[in-house]
């Protein structure tokens, strides 16, 4: 019966002598400032799928032309809008002058989204990044 009552004592006392730890509290740490530099120049493919998105066009395209990456291309895709976003989407490129570096596909009938990234990237180039 004292075997069991020291198995009992000493497996409670390792039990709670084991998982106690003091706390401290510590200033919270920032991460590194790390820098990766650019080491090679590779030709992106932005695609861009819309299908009635004319709220959202002008904003998603501003988000695109104002990276600082300059080795893109956006490939455009109006998937048979019904409220216009093909035409400001090619407003808002002729506006920033950016008509080199965007092609615009406009699908007259619906395709989805699917047959739509397939033509965007079948007429991508092979040495782009999609």
């Amino acid at each position: 019966m004292w075997r069991v009552i020291l198995v009992l004592c000493v497996g409670c006392a390792g039990f709670w002598l084991g998982t106690y730890r003091e706390v401290t509290k510590q200033a919270p740490t920032e991460a590194p400032k790390v820098s990766f530099p650019v080491i090679e120049h590779k030709s992106l493919a932005v695609v861009v799928y819309a299908h009635n998105q004319a709220a959202w066009c002008e904003r998603n395209l501003q988000s695109i032309f104002e990276q600082e990456y300059d080795h893109y291309r956006l490939i455009f895709v109006d998937d048979a809008s019904l409220d216009g976003t093909a035409d400001i989407a090619h407003r808002f490129i002729t506006e920033n002058n950016q008509q080199e570096r965007v092609l615009l596909i406009r699908n007259e009938a619906f395709l989805g989204k699917v047959a739509s990234l397939y033509r965007a990237i079948d007429a991508c180039l092979d040495r782009e990044v999609v």
